[in-house]
């Protein structure tokens, strides 16, 4: 069974992503921020991350950042808000981190299933 961990501080974003992916038969985790997330994947093997990336504390992108090199075998993928977000430079070398960056509301959640499997065979 996949492990997904969904990290958004809008508990209606949260329940909407653990519906979905749940009835998909993934094992889901939620966190309202960075921090909670990172406590989750401390004990829990944790396949796949989407992650908001404006939250309150650490943001989304830093999140990455912070743990992308202690959980070699995570992928990542970004949802947001904000429609002139762009994947950083210094992502480019972030094979496991989605280049599809997923606008919030997300209405394309076959797409997101679609990438979480495509990024899970390469890794």
């Amino acid at each position: 069974m996949t492990n997904i961990l969904i990290i958004d501080d809008d508990p209606t974003i949260r329940f909407s992503l653990s519906s979905h992916f749940s009835d998909y038969d993934y094992a889901v985790f939620e966190a309202d921020d960075a921090q909670e997330g990172f406590e989750i994947m401390k004990k829990q093997s944790i396949d796949a991350v989407i992650v908001d990336l404006r939250m309150p504390g650490i943001s989304g992108d830093q999140f990455i950042r912070d743990i992308y090199h202690s959980f070699e075998r995570t992928i990542f993928l970004i949802h947001t808000g904000s429609t002139e977000f762009t994947i950083p430079e210094d992502f480019c070398t972030f094979s496991r981190v989605s280049e599809h960056i997923f606008l919030k509301p997300v209405f394309d959640l076959e797409g997101m299933n679609h990438e979480i499997e495509k990024l899970l065979e390469l890794r």
